[in-house]
């Protein structure tokens, strides 16, 4: 689909690096407005809460997390164009985060993966997490979720809701 792999990776890569520049004109440019965001853990599809979808909501999600975490450290390494899929540009990612609230620090890589659009525009960014890095950081935001996942059990909290009342990632309520 591209053979200008130039042109691929500079669309792929700004929406990185307005996030990382908070530069949120930059990080709109490329997204189609029905643009999908999602953390994986490496070796599993995707977690159940679900991505998060449309531009307008991406960006809310990452201005929130801007808002209650220093990022110290955001480095873009080499980009490659994934071999089978000519529109899929993979980006490691090295970063360093601390909680403005609690002073924690998250720390690690993660791998992005990027899709472009044939028009040009990302049509999905999806982070991969390593386990435990993803653990340390919901153990922050959601120590309850935390709970669940290691003991491999049903979050009180989300026991006593209807599932009606379960916040989707997307949901308008900010990473704090």
């Amino acid at each position: 689909m591209y053979d200008d792999f130039d042109r691929l990776a500079q669309i792929a890569l700004q929406p990185l690096e307005g996030f990382r520049d908070e530069d949120w004109t930059k990080f709109r440019g490329p997204l189609a407005r029905n643009a999908t965001y999602a953390i994986n853990l490496r070796g599993v599809c995707k977690l159940s809460r679900g991505p998060i979808c449309g531009s307008t909501r991406i960006e809310f999600a990452l201005r929130s997390i801007r808002a209650n975490w220093d990022v110290r450290q955001f480095e873009i390494g080499v980009v490659k164009q994934h071999t089978n899929e000519r529109d899929l540009v993979i980006a490691p990612i090295v970063f360093n985060y601390r909680h403005r609230k609690s002073g924690h620090v998250w720390e690690g890589d993660v791998t992005a993966r990027i899709w472009i659009n044939p028009d040009g525009t990302v049509e999905e960014i999806h982070e991969c997490h390593d386990r435990n890095g993803l653990v340390a950081f919901l153990n922050i935001v959601e120590p309850e979720l935390v709970a669940a996942i290691v003991n491999k059990r049903r979050s009180p909290r989300r026991e006593a809701r209807k599932p009606s009342e379960i916040l989707p990632l997307d949901s308008p309520q900010p990473f704090v």
